[in-house]
């Protein structure tokens, strides 16, 4: 076929095509708009001809995954699977907290009133309801409500929006506002999910919320889901509300306009106390921000005919964009409202989550929560009524009660009783003791007729954690008589006394069958404080009598190989705690083991555990958990070995004979011994070997490191555990070079006994020293400066280390006063070193001078030992005067400078744990870590607990810096001041405070500072460190 055919026949196929083109219907059109677009813009044609053939591509490839093939599994590597798998509990295990909770519910038969009647058959009078104006017996208003189940039902079955709404919903709404002087108001099925649901409604992503720490549990659940930026304000601190107030306003200058929101109580639920809401009206109108006013406790109570705390204050309601309540309580309605303007309540009617999708409130709660209102505003004297009997309960119970203080505004019938906090500190009652402690309060009322609760709330996971008192919840109302209410006061009162005087304990008996005899140990809270201590000398009692029990049993065989013995709490009969007995004890054959709770006659206690133990687990020597806190579980736990000591002794002495110290063991008769068990431990008890050997030896009972082992002979007679073990002697630090003649000052610091400590005014000498005079440990802070902010002169300061000489060096901050001079010189007196320090960063030149002055000796020469450490900056980077990289710069400089100097020792920079936490570069470029760390700035944190929790902050440092040694530079506790949360300055508590650091830095002697030695009177009050800035002096100036 030549060019011309094929020519030829592709023009008659295309014609063909083109005829069979037309005949498609709109190809006129099409070709029109091809033709057009051609002539027109010739590119565009180009790229819609691409777009169609690559639509074309798609649609006919074939599928295809960008993920890497998947790797089939066999039949058994899905069953190995499936039997790992192990899925977590739908509900968290109950605490002993739950469980007691769940043992002590009350369940009431009948109407809930004044005088209930409980599933026992017993009436009491209830002041755990919220029912104050007794309303739920109110006759007409259980008529009206029959009346308006039978015309509209039991409920609407339907969200507001979705044929839910009903006419009495919208007279309700309409009442709330009139009643409250609003110009609209929206109603709600539940109180909870009122506020809960107001706030997301409208503050959203990147606004801002200022929050009082203090408000309820369903606020903080509005303000998580909301997702907007929360900045929290000390609870009911109107200085501190303006001080975040005033911040935000500061950081969001230059920023994109936000909603921004004030949120806060008019009675707080966990408190009691009142908002100060003539305030917050002034500060947000001067800082521009919204306020939303939770009224859920407030409303129907507060005012002269319960408009709230708005009436009672004297605020127009007008001034608060949104006013939150709850229609329930007091109402003895349902549901919650929200009252504001048309637009604030226009916009809940589309976009609050609990208006949309909840099902409506029930008619009949609604027109009751109307007749309620009225009954409010039509009889005033019912408000003053609830008033009345509120001043006489809490006559009964604040004033008169030596143990308990009331946290509640005087208007409000909630009274919320709090242990006071001197009377936490002398028990050292933590906030499970609290609880416990509380609770016999409650059943102690109970079983005097009148029914009180606790304070309850729920635990969420937002920051920060919200801190609730320990407290009891007493309800006043007007159903019951004024002098039923002032006996139930007085019966709520005898109760506290009883239950707050009764002698803390618990009684451990082991009747071993061999023998024949009863070992009763005893822990009370007089003894508490020497298991604290681990003064193993008097610690606990041991008390012996005839016990009878069960033929022994052969020690080697028919016995369980693990038995798990449940024990009560020192603290309350409630917690329980497991541990297994050790081996060791099948020696003495098969024990009957009882627990006890309380002090008295036998036949009055009850017994809560029996069995016999033989050949038991040894992989926990009397290890006691969870809580190793408690007084009593923390002995079993750390002191194992002097109480495994004590189990010993039954069998050597005569019937009737007390033991009363570990200290009188070493003088008992014995017997010769044929086998003995020697149990390897670490300080938690942790087993870490045994060993049976045939010949007797004398034990040593010594407090141990956690990777020194403690060998533990013991055997059918009382070993000798009185041996002393001598403090090993603080490590001497590194002699450094010198240029000096003779002996430099290390030398003599190690050649020269040192002199005894001196003890300071007895009043203000929280810590005695029970170590030998010649042992010192730590450091301590001391400023040179008067009152008057002039300095001391160098007779003055060589008077205030007199005082000091128990400890191994002195810390300062500064160069100014010729500080370092004054001090390295009575240091050098006193036979004590010198931490010193650079306290601003440009002045390191000039401070460079002052060490070079200090170090030098008469005649010239040069001696470094004198210091310590040198540090550059305390807490530069926590204040804001530092950037990191600025601090590391400095310190690096420093290092060099020094060593050419001839100083050869420890440079460092010192700021807070939080920030070391943050910023580990501080601790790298140090040649330790030096950490500041203040229990008493936690607010979470009690006196007590001081010295573990600074400890716990040292290591966790030490992590983040790979496991640098790490020294607690500042660590103290206040005496006089404003409370921080359960952190309460007072002389006892400091004292209890710095017993509680020194003895958890026991084996870290050069790893402490203590903050501070004096008062420091030149500095000026600050309400940010809680007005105690001046008096952290451990001695009296």
């Amino acid at each position: 076929m030549d060019l011309q055919e094929t020519q030829r026949l592709l023009t008659e196929y295309l014609h063909e095509l083109a005829n069979l083109f037309h005949r498609v219907p709109g190809s006129a059109i099409f070709l029109r708009y091809v033709k057009s677009s051609y002539q027109d813009d010739p590119i565009r044609s180009a790229v819609e001809l691409f777009l169609f053939l690559f639509a074309v591509r798609y649609l006919l490839a074939p599928k295809y995954s960008t993920k890497p093939g998947v790797v089939p599994l066999t039949e058994d590597e899905i069953d190995d699977l499936v039997d790992e798998w192990t899925p977590e509990p739908l509900v968290a295990k109950p605490t002993a907290l739950d469980e007691m909770e769940i043992d002590k519910r009350m369940v009431i038969v009948g109407p809930v009133g004044p005088k209930s009647k409980l599933a026992n058959g017993r009436t009491v009078n209830n002041l755990c309801s919220f029912n104050f104006y007794n309303f739920n017996t109110n006759e007409s208003l259980k008529e009206q409500a029959i009346q308006t189940l039978r015309n509209y039902g039991v409920g609407p079955c339907g969200p507001r929006g979705f044929y839910g709404t009903q006419d009495v919903h919208m007279k309700t709404e309409a009442d709330i506002a009139s009643f409250l002087g609003t110009a609209a108001c929206i109603m709600y099925s539940q109180a909870f999910s009122t506020i809960s649901s107001v706030i997301p409604a409208f503050s959203k992503r990147g606004d801002i919320i200022v929050a009082d720490k203090g408000v309820s549990f369903a606020i903080r659940k509005g303000i998580q889901i909301s997702r907007s930026i929360v900045r929290w304000y000390e609870h009911n601190d109107m200085e501190d509300l303006e001080r975040v107030l005033a911040k935000v306003t500061k950081e969001q200058a230059r920023k994109p306009l936000t909603r921004r929101f004030i949120i806060t109580e008019g009675l707080f639920e966990s408190y009691g106390d009142m908002v100060d809401l003539p305030k917050i009206i002034e500060l947000r109108l001067k800082y521009k921000f919204r306020l939303i006013l939770d009224e859920t406790w407030s409303f129907g109570v507060l005012g002269r005919t319960g408009r709230g705390i708005t009436e009672h204050q004297n605020v127009d309601a007008a001034e608060v964009d949104m006013i939150v309540g709850s229609l329930a309580g007091p109402l003895v309605g349902g549901g919650g409202f929200c009252a504001g303007s048309e637009e604030i309540v226009h916009h809940q009617r589309i976009s609050a989550a609990a208006y949309t999708f909840s099902a409506a409130l029930p008619a009949f709660l609604s027109t009751t929560a109307s007749a309620t209102i009225n009954l409010l505003q039509n009889s005033p004297e019912t408000v003053s009524q609830l008033r009345e009997f509120t001043k006489a309960m809490r006559a009964q119970l604040d004033p008169r009660s030596d143990w308990v203080y009331c946290t509640s505004a005087p208007e409000n019938p909630v009274l919320i009783l709090v242990i006071k906090p001197e009377v936490v500190t002398s028990k050292r009652l933590t906030y499970e003791d609290q609880q416990y402690l509380l609770q016999d309060v409650v059943d102690e009322c109970l079983a005097n007729g009148v029914l009180i609760t606790r304070l309850k709330t729920l635990e969420d996971n937002f920051q920060p954690k919200q801190v609730v008192p320990a407290g009891l919840k007493v309800c006043i109302t007007i159903g019951l008589t004024k002098k039923e209410i002032e006996k139930a006061g007085t019966i709520i009162r005898h109760a506290i006394t009883k239950v707050m005087s009764k002698k803390k304990g618990v009684d451990l008996l082991l009747c071993p069958t061999a023998k024949r005899r009863q070992v009763q140990l005893h822990f009370s809270q007089a003894v508490e404080a020497g298991i604290m201590t681990q003064d193993m000398r008097s610690f606990l009692s041991l008390h012996l009598a005839k016990c009878d029990t069960e033929p022994p049993l052969d020690a080697t065989g028919g016995g369980k190989q693990e038995y798990k013995v449940r024990t009560p709490s020192i603290s309350a009969h409630r917690t329980w705690n497991e541990f297994n007995i050790p081996q060791a004890l099948i020696l003495l054959g098969t024990f009957s083991v009882m627990f006890l709770e309380r002090s008295g006659p036998l036949d009055n206690r009850q017994r809560f555990d029996t069995g016999s133990y033989s050949q038991t687990d040894l992989s926990s020597v009397l290890r006691a958990r969870p809580n190793p806190t408690d007084g009593f579980n923390g002995a079993m736990k750390r002191l194992n070995q002097a109480l495994l000591a004590l189990f010993l002794a039954c069998g050597v002495y005569a019937e009737g004979e007390g033991l009363h110290s570990l200290g009188e063991l070493d003088g008992a008769p014995r017997a010769q011994p044929t086998t003995e068990a020697v149990v390897s431990v670490n300080e938690d008890g942790d087993t870490i070997r045994t060993k049976t050997n045939p010949v007797a030896a004398t034990p040593t009972l010594q407090e141990t490191s956690r990777t020194t082992l403690v060998e533990i002979p013991i055997s059918t007679t009382i070993p000798d555990v009185t041996q002393d073990t001598k403090p090993v002697p603080p490590t001497v630090p590194q002699e450094q070079p010198t240029d000096a003649e003779g002996p430099s000052y290390a030398d003599r610091l190690q050649q020269k006994p040192q002199p005894p400590a001196q003890n300071p005014h007895p009043a203000q000498n929280p810590h005695p020293d029970h170590r030998q005079d010649h042992q010192r440990k730590w450091g301590i802070s001391y400023s040179p400066y008067n009152a008057d902010r002039s300095c001391k002169t160098q007779d003055q300061v060589n008077k205030d280390l007199d005082k000091l000489t128990e400890y191994a060096f002195v810390r300062i901050y500064g160069t100014d006063c010729g500080q370092t001079t004054t001090v390295a010189r009575a240091a050098r007196q006193h036979h004590m070193q010198v931490f010193a320090g650079v306290y601003d960063l440009d002045k390191f030149p000039e401070s460079l001078k002052a060490f070079n002055d200090a170090a030098t000796m008469p005649g010239g020469k040069k001696d470094w030992s004198v210091f310590h450490t040198i540090s550059i900056g305390n807490e530069l980077v926590n204040s804001g005067m530092a950037a990191p990289a600025d601090v590391t710069k400095v310190v690096n400089q420093a290092r060099t400078i020094l060593r050419k100097q001839g100083y050869q020792g420890p440079v460092v920079t010192v700021d807070t744990f939080s920030v070391l936490l943050k910023h580990p570069e501080l601790c790298i470029v140090s040649d330790y870590c030096a950490a500041n760390c203040h229990a008493f700035f936690d607010a979470t944190q009690q006196a007590y607990n001081a010295g573990p929790y600074v400890l716990e902050q040292a290591h966790a440092v030490s992590a983040a810096a790979g496991g640098k040694r790490t020294m607690i530079t500042e660590s103290g506790w206040p005496h006089a001041g404003q409370s921080n949360g359960a952190a309460v300055p007072s002389p006892e508590n400091q004292r209890v405070a710095i017993e509680s650091i020194r003895r958890s830095f026991a084996h870290r002697e050069d790893d402490l500072v203590m903050f501070a030695a004096y008062d420091d009177l030149w500095k000026e009050d600050n309400r940010y460190t809680f007005n105690a800035e001046r008096f952290w002096g451990i001695y009296k100036g």
